[in-house]
């Protein structure tokens, strides 16, 4: 693959077209990378709590490590209420850390460098926090 200019990493390249009754769900190199980052999210805590140990393997250490950063870190910026969204912001912050730790290897495309990706996924979050901050004052 040849590079013509530096901006053409950015270009969504359709491999797979498809459309389903007039709407686009054609496959681009960002799904396939977000679908290799979610294999290697459920890869890492398949493998590192598959079989988990009363005296912890590397790799069970590290899935018990991060999830108990990601724990505090929500506790300390939300409190103990905030734990019911846990899971959703585990699973958005290990899918960046994945895509952002694909986009290092040489010639592999980051799928969080372009702004629908991170507007939607912000959208999403910052819109479900104020109807619920909405609901919790009305």
């Amino acid at each position: 693959m040849i590079f013509n200019s530096p901006l053409e990493q950015f270009d969504i390249l359709i491999l797979y077209p498809l459309t389903i009754k007039g709407i686009d769900f054609s496959i681009t190199q960002t799904t396939i990378f977000l679908w290799i980052a979610l294999f290697h999210f459920f890869f890492f805590f398949f493998f590192g709590l598959f079989q988990a140990h009363l005296i912890p393997l590397p790799l069970q250490t590290l899935c018990e490590q991060s999830y108990l950063f990601i724990t505090s870190m929500v506790k300390q910026q939300v409190g103990a209420i905030g734990l019911r969204y846990f899971p959703l912001l585990f699973v958005i912050f290990f899918l960046i850390l994945f895509s952002n730790l694909i986009g290092l290897i040489p010639f592999a495309f980051t799928p969080t460098s372009h702004i629908a990706l991170t507007f939607s996924v912000a959208l999403s979050c910052i819109s479900r926090s104020l109807l619920l901050g909405l609901k919790k004052t009305v």
